[in-house]
């Protein structure tokens, strides 16, 4: 099986649409949202993942975003 990955589905939970700032959660089949900046959205991410799954993945991507210069 192939995956497309496309600008708008890329592998990031967190996006802008329609002028607003989302995440994906970890099943990447809710969305929660809309917050006024990306850093806001990535706060709750963060929040969200550090309360209902007892990690942060953040941390991880931006190591990941680093290492294919994408920072």
């Amino acid at each position: 099986m192939r995956i497309l990955m496309t600008e708008k589905w890329n592998s990031n939970p967190v996006h802008f649409e329609n002028d607003a700032w989302y995440f994906w959660d970890e099943t990447w089949a809710y969305r929660h949202g809309p917050y006024e900046s990306e850093e806001e959205a990535k706060d709750m991410l963060k929040s969200y993942c550090e309360i209902e799954l007892g990690m942060s993945p953040l941390d991880k991507l931006s190591e990941l975003d680093q290492e294919l210069g994408l920072e």
